[in-house]
């Protein structure tokens, strides 16, 4: 099973992801051996589903597993790891029971109570870059000073 991702915090969302299982067949989605729901598979025997850590989940690592029959007759269990952290302050402040909730989402797409992407995957190679041209500069001026002297 692919996991849109490895870590979570109780009460978010994370897709869920297989292949294998007979086509239209009921695949079930669990976690650490709780159900938290089923899906459908497609024509091809797969599945893309987004499922819902509950609240109410301990911070733990835990297995997630994808559980329905094969085009071979048996049943496919396909396991993936998901570490799921404490809840978020906006996580636990769940709505009114029967009230819905929509993905909102703040400035630029995000989800609104996530963190922003900070920093650059390149700032590390560019500071290297740096210290290697302020190496160079350096090791130029001794020498030069050198042949003066």
């Amino acid at each position: 099973m692919r996991l849109s991702r490895s870590q979570v915090a109780a009460g978010e969302s994370v897709t869920a992801a297989g292949d294998g299982f007979t086509p239209r067949s009921s695949v079930r989605l669990a976690l650490g051996g709780r159900d938290l729901r089923s899906t459908t598979t497609d024509s091809n025997g797969s599945f893309v589903q987004d499922v819902t850590v509950p609240a109410s989940t301990a911070p733990n690592t835990y297995q997630a597993t994808a559980t329905g029959p094969e085009a071979s007759g048996g049943t496919r269990v396909l396991a993936a790891t998901l570490t799921v952290t404490r809840a978020s302050a906006a996580t636990r402040a769940s709505p009114a029971r029967g009230a819905t909730t929509r993905g909102a989402t703040g400035t630029k797409g995000a989800p609104t109570g996530a963190l922003s992407r900070t920093g650059s995957a390149t700032a590390v190679p560019l500071t290297l870059a740096a210290l290697g041209l302020i190496g160079v500069g350096t090791l130029a001026v001794v020498g030069v000073r050198r042949r003066r002297a």
